[in-house]
């Protein structure tokens, strides 16, 4: 054997070495999460003997919640524990130790806020770091609309529209004198992102756009949004319209408890119909929703509802709701390459960490389309 040969052989060796030793670590780890997650469940079983209901229903939650850190000393230890039944939640907090280096090398976001229904968080980063939240903005603008307006078929006809024209802002082409009903400047504004339909929800309640951002502020002052500032409507940029994770994850979980606004999550498409001078003319929209298309999913969970969002400025935003049938999830992400991508990773590491192998195979849509990915 040559001194080329030799040094060959001699790498082969340590790359061997190498990969055994990275295969115990991972092993050990998993064992080191399950001994833990069996202890835990030992506890719940032993409690609920004991007759302390409350206190098991307690410690369950805290199990399966990632916020949760305890020593191993803190806690009797019993060699009969690991022959006990490991539930499929437990399993996941295994599994996620062993995906946690894949989900942090592509998890990508200035801030991220994801809750349940019961307010366990049970995800966050930067949630509190102010943010340009974009068109989520038109979440708190449904809102409004659906608090101030008692008939949504009512016809509104449109007047001066103004701080809607930026360059590049998505638009329907409203002009002066059409008439259109609020049902259908909502549909357009949540399905399609139109610019000019939220510039005209919000002078037809407000009266202009500056009475209604106050509207937006007073609103988000009672949801508890305090570390958030609206402007506009509709989310185009301004220095002074901000939100954080946090606050939008609030903004998604008040926005879903109408049924309008998981109607037109459901819907794969609507007629608009806008009248003027006596013509009556109907234009289709269809839900492009990544999630309600197909082109992103969670295995385990179902879609609800979503709201992109995009500027220059903060990139992708997107604040979404899920269930698993039996809890509901509010996400929360501002500042992505790709938000609804994020999203999909990021709930996939906390149900179904398996998954995201499929997902990683997929190019993220938004970072082709703005020019992020590659």
């Amino acid at each position: 054997m040559d001194k080329y040969e030799r040094e060959k052989y001699r790498k082969r060796q340590a790359l061997r070495k190498k990969k055994k030793q990275q295969a115990i670590n991972r092993l050990l780890t998993f064992i080191l999460v399950a001994l833990v997650a069996a202890i835990v469940l030992y506890l719940v079983i032993s409690r609920q003997q004991q007759g302390q209901t409350e206190v098991q229903s307690q410690v369950t939650q805290n199990a399966l919640s990632t916020q949760d850190s305890f020593s191993i000393e803190d806690l009797p230890v019993d060699t009969t524990a690991a022959a006990e039944v490991i539930t499929s939640e437990t399993v996941n907090v295994a599994k996620r130790a062993i995906y946690e280096g894949t989900f942090l090398e592509h998890f990508k976001v200035g801030s991220a806020y994801l809750v349940d229904d019961l307010g366990n968080v049970l995800y966050a980063q930067d949630e509190n770091e102010r943010n340009y939240p974009a068109s989520t903005t038109k979440l708190m603008t449904m809102i409004l609309a659906l608090e101030n307006v008692e008939d949504l078929d009512e016809i509104v006809t449109i007047g001066t529209l103004y701080s809607c024209y930026e360059e590049d802002s998505m638009l329907f082409g409203l002009s002066y004198g059409d008439r259109i009903s609020m049902r259908d400047l909502l549909y357009g504004m949540i399905i399609m992102s139109y610019n000019d339909f939220a510039a005209a929800i919000g002078i037809e309640i407000g009266g202009s756009i500056e009475a209604f951002a106050d509207m937006m502020n007073a609103k988000a002052a009672e949801l508890g949004m305090n570390n958030s500032h609206f402007v506009n409507p509709h989310g185009l940029y301004n220095e002074d319209h901000y939100m954080t994770a946090h606050d939008l994850n609030l903004l998604v979980q008040e926005a879903s408890k109408y049924d309008f606004f998981l109607e037109t999550q459901a819907s794969d498409s609507r007629t608009i119909t806008l009248l003027y001078d006596g013509w009556e003319q109907t234009y289709e929209i269809t839900n492009k929703n990544y999630f309600h298309t197909g082109e992103y999913n969670v295995s385990s969970l179902t879609f609800l509802g979503g709201k992109t969002g995009y500027i220059p400025q903060s990139h992708s935003s997107y604040a979404s709701v899920f269930t698993d049938g039996e809890r509901t999830y509010y996400c929360a992400i501002l500042s992505s390459a790709d938000s609804p991508y994020m999203t999909a990773l990021l709930l996939d590491y906390m149900f179904e960490p398996e998954s995201m192998a499929s997902l990683l195979e997929i190019t993220p849509i938004l970072s082709i389309l703005y020019g992020y990915y590659g």
